[in-house]
């Protein structure tokens, strides 16, 4: 019996042994179990922020497409204000130059030309003062041969009739 009561008691101690081998395994395995749902956690925070991070590069590309967008409309009305600007500075141009020559004033081209066409009309001029000069004498002497003539018509009347 003392022998049965031995193999009890070691089995006793073995089995004690055993068991506290498992409680330390399962308090192991609960550690494990609890890193495991703590790791669950953070790879779900993780993919909550991942989220996040794609509709916030979503978004920013999103304001991107926007922005490229309201560049290219602001080049196109940069474009036509140069345009208009240009323009304008055109047509401002113009007007000075009207109103510069209604004042009299005149650019060195249009001096030149006015010059060119003032000693055109004077040598015309020139020209028509020694034709009428021509002319006047010519129709002196005419008039004097018109006077000589009447003259001799008077005598030869006179000498006709007396």
């Amino acid at each position: 019996m003392q022998d049965q009561e031995l193999k009890v008691h070691d089995f006793s101690k073995k089995n004690d042994e055993k068991l506290k081998e498992l409680e330390a395994k399962q308090r192991a395995m609960d550690g494990l179990k609890m890193n495991i749902v703590e790791t669950q956690k953070n790879i779900n925070e993780v993919e909550e922020n991942l989220k996040l991070i794609d509709c916030d590069i979503k978004r920013m590309v999103g304001f991107k497409n926007s922005n490229i967008s309201t560049i290219k409309n602001l080049e196109g009305q940069t474009r036509r204000q140069a345009e208009i600007i240009y323009e304008k500075e055109f047509q401002i141009q113009k007007m000075e130059g009207r109103v510069a020559k209604q004042k009299g004033d005149m650019s060195e081209e249009e001096k030149k030309a006015k010059e060119k066409e003032i000693d055109e009309v004077s040598t015309v001029l020139k020209k028509l003062v020694e034709k009428n000069q021509m002319i006047e004498k010519s129709l002196r002497g005419i008039k004097e041969e018109s006077k000589k003539l009447e003259v001799s018509i008077g005598t030869v009347k006179k000498d006709i009739e007396g």
